[in-house]
């Protein structure tokens, strides 16, 4: 056996790409004092965004670069063999790389100096028409890191001095990628309250979004209202072809991008109003929305009634009834009745509450055509005119109305209870005292004194004044008329008679006191002391 080397050889290497790709063929440096064959690496050049394609849309940026195969082929053959004996080369075919090669092919041209017909090709090669005096073998795919041998034994001339053979290897690296025809695709939606009043701006927001997966151009909304229905001042976008028309150059909208627009309406009459919308782009088909709202009118009607006069003691009454005279329900309703200076405020209907200067009911709910009436009334000692005032408010509603009453003047009336001494004595006397004062501005009449007297055997009754009525351990004083500024005195004149507290319970009832009585009650001790 003879020993076998690397004779050089000449590689071609013909390379199809699909996309972006290309390849550059790269000599390696030969070792030295080696005869070595010539190899070539199959690299993928670099890619810049300069040679992407200016338009589309790029998923997710640049990706990074594929591995690319890089196949090699090596002719392995002995240095030098002796006269007559054939020579077997070998071809080791390599793809080194992590990427597969496709359409690999070996070619091996019929040396000068053989007969042309080969001994024996291992595995069978094939001949292409026109080219007969080389071999070919269609390889077709390498996979990554695999290996094909080729043997072939020819038997050189009788004449040859030195042989020289050449190997090609060719193959083909591509990218398939795939580009969907995405349909633009747009879609609006337009919100309205269902309900609104008359005198207020109509909020409306129109959303506009792109659910499509390339980005549409010259997009533009056009808003149609109802006729008799005008948009806001403050409404942005440029006048239609109608006054009840506006349209908005939205632009270019990026997939799954959503813009909002919000403007505001004003109705000039009750009744129903239509928003239209219509929103379309370069090469989409129109979205159209449509939202509607009931426009009703929030009204709200005061009536308030009042006495004129008083004279005395009389209360001074009211009546205030709210009613809603629109067509619309109305929340929260505040109906207040004022209380003038030198006022209280007596006798009011359910669930009224007093602050500073007003009393006030809130009605949580009015529907259309209901009323709600509430009653108050008024108490002063000065005399003269007052004003009284009612207000009804709800949600941006008031509504007020005022009455005068002349307050004739009244009387006021406190009093005072007292024993001349802390003490008295056994068959010792003590005065009981009750002082009645009128401070207001007119007579208090009807003061009407009532007094218990402590228990039987307590003390005992000496002197009673003025005119009075007994009964029991009870004494009723006869009704008084007690002047403006003016003071009555009552007193009781008594002996004590058992050890002890001896109590007194005085009640005053009067007109001027309203209702219910007042009252107090006292003791005196009664000692051995004489």
């Amino acid at each position: 056996m003879f020993p076998l080397t690397r004779v050089l050889v000449s590689i071609l290497c013909a390379v199809s790409f699909v996309g972006t790709t290309r390849v550059t063929a790269q000599p390696i440096p030969e070792p030295a004092n080696a005869v070595v064959p010539a190899q070539f690496q199959l690299q993928p050049a670099n890619v810049g965004t300069g040679n992407l394609p200016a338009t589309g849309r790029i998923a997710a940026g640049i990706p990074p670069m594929p591995p690319s195969p890089m196949v090699q082929i090596m002719v392995l053959v002995p240095q030098d063999i002796a006269p007559g004996q054939e020579i077997l080369y070998t071809l080791k075919i390599v793809n080194s790389s992590a990427a597969r090669a496709d359409k690999v092919v070996v070619r091996m041209p019929i040396p000068s100096g053989v007969e042309p017909v080969p001994v024996k090709v291992e595995p069978k090669a094939k001949t292409r028409e026109g080219v007969p005096n080389e071999l070919f073998w269609d390889i077709g795919t390498l996979e990554p890191n695999g290996t094909k041998l080729i043997e072939v034994t020819f038997r050189p001339k009788a004449d040859a001095t030195d042989i020289s053979a050449r190997a090609h290897v060719s193959f083909e690296h591509g990218q398939l990628v795939k580009t969907a025809i995405s349909v633009p695709k747009l879609k609006v939606k337009t919100e309205i309250p269902k309900q609104t009043s008359l005198d207020n701006p109509i909020p409306v927001r129109v959303t506009i979004r792109n659910e499509g997966r390339v980005a549409i151009d010259a997009v533009k909304l056009t808003e149609t209202v109802t006729e008799g229905v005008a948009f806001h001042k403050d409404t942005t976008g440029e006048k239609g072809i109608k006054p009840e028309q506006r349209v908005w150059n939205v632009g270019t909208v990026r997939p799954g991008e959503i813009k909002t627009f919000d403007f505001r309406l004003m109705a000039k009459s009750r009744g129903d109003v239509r928003v239209l919308t219509a929103v379309d782009g370069k090469g989409s088909g129109q979205a159209n929305d449509t939202a509607e709202t009931k426009v009703e009118e929030a009204a709200l009607k005061l009536d308030l009634k009042g006495d004129p006069k008083t004279s005395g003691d009389t209360l001074a009454a009211y009546e205030v009834t709210a009613t809603n005279t629109g067509t619309m329900p109305l929340l929260n309703v505040r109906v207040s009745g004022s209380v003038p200076a030198d006022c209280l405020p007596r006798r009011m209907t359910n669930g009224g509450q007093v602050y500073r200067d007003q009393v006030q009911w809130t009605i949580p709910k009015l529907a259309p055509g209901d009323r709600e009436t509430f009653r108050w009334s008024l108490q002063t000692s000065a005399s003269g005119r007052k004003t009284v005032r009612a207000t009804a408010v709800s949600r941006g509603l008031e509504e007020s109305a005022n009455v005068e009453t002349v307050f004739a003047g009244a009387a006021v009336l406190h009093w005072e209870t007292s024993f001349d001494q802390p003490t008295v004595g056994i068959d010792r006397q003590g005065i009981y005292t009750v002082k009645v004062t009128n401070t207001g501005s007119e007579a208090a009449s009807g003061a009407r004194l009532v007094v218990d007297l402590p228990p039987k055997g307590a003390v005992s009754v000496v002197e009673v004044s003025p005119v009075n009525k007994r009964a029991g351990d009870q004494i009723t004083f006869e009704p008084r008329t007690i002047a403006a500024g003016k003071s009555e005195i009552f007193s009781i004149t008594f002996k004590g008679e058992q050890i002890g507290k001896a109590y007194f319970n005085a009640k005053l009832a009067a007109p001027a006191l309203g209702e219910k009585p007042i009252g107090a009650e006292k003791y005196v001790e009664i000692t051995r002391g004489r």
